[in-house]
């Protein structure tokens, strides 16, 4: 993945608007998500071993009754997580708004900046596009006991969907194809500190006809989450995307610094108080 520095790809901004900072996704608290699987994964084997060694002591009815006791708690559960994904809804994000990752902390904003279709003046096929991603520490995500160390976010994985339903993953020779153009894009698992940011640029390889453009990012390989009932990655559970708009909707503003790491944007607004209150005291 690669970040486009050079001047001779036009690249079209997506304007950080207020009406889309404050249409930032912040997801519900994964910590109680969390207390309530390994509650419901505790009760399942404290039932199954109690009702096995009531089993073996003879008393078969106690025995029973725990084990219809271990399987309803157990469907409770699979019923709270599949119920929620079954209510979710797809929810699509417009330019310039974050999409705020919990994983057990919500310090990482992820935003579109901008849409590069380098086209032939760039020595590239016309349907290339690069879609920019930036990846910000929300400072006011942290307490102040926690000071200014590094966090090192996990991989990411995004794809494109088009109007017709189309998936489109990240394209290698498209991106190789770039490569020396794109040379100082950074990886999304460059360690940040708050209130730092940087930009990573993704190459997709689309055919002509693909219109109504959104990105999905989110985790590349399925873990605990998808037992975590609400969480996006969970069993069944609607996505959130990104409205990638149209190239040439507007334009916005860049900024790096001496390391060219892009520095974090004037204007940026809090995650609300409640979120504050929620994630204080959790450091990375």
């Amino acid at each position: 993945m690669f970040q486009s520095t050079l001047s001779i790809l036009k690249s079209v901004e997506v304007p950080a608007a207020s009406a889309a900072l404050s249409a930032a996704f912040v997801p519900p608290d994964v910590s109680l998500s969390l207390l309530l699987l390994f509650g419901a994964a505790g009760g399942v084997l404290a039932g199954s071993a109690a009702a096995a060694l009531s089993f073996f002591l003879g008393k078969k009815t106690l025995a029973r009754r725990l084990a219809v006791a271990t399987a309803g708690g157990g469907a409770l559960y699979l019923a709270i997580l599949f119920g929620l994904a079954a209510v979710s809804r797809e929810r699509t994000l417009p330019p310039g708004a974050r999409k705020y990752f919990c994983e057990i902390d919500c310090h990482l904003a992820y935003s579109v900046v901008g849409v590069d279709r380098p086209g032939a003046a760039a020595g590239a096929r016309d349907s290339l596009r690069v879609v920019e991603v930036e990846t910000w520490f929300d400072p006011s995500t942290i307490a102040s006991s926690r000071g200014n160390a590094p966090l090192t976010p996990n991989p990411r994985r995004a794809f494109l969907v088009d109007a017709k339903g189309r998936r489109f993953e990240v394209s290698t020779a498209g991106t190789s194809s770039l490569r020396e153009r794109l040379a100082r894009s950074v990886p999304f698992t460059r360690t940040l500190r708050p209130g730092e940011s940087y930009r990573t640029a993704l190459v997709f390889d689309l055919p002509a006809d693909a219109a109504g453009l959104r990105l999905w990012l989110g985790d590349p390989t399925p873990g605990i989450e998808q037992l975590l009932p609400g969480h996006e990655n969970s069993l069944f559970h609607a996505g959130v995307y990104f409205d990638l708009g149209r190239p040439g909707d507007g334009a916005g503003s860049r900024a790096t610094n001496g390391s060219g790491t892009a520095a974090v944007l004037r204007g940026r607004r809090a995650v609300p108080a409640v979120h504050r209150l929620l994630t204080e005291g959790v450091s990375a």
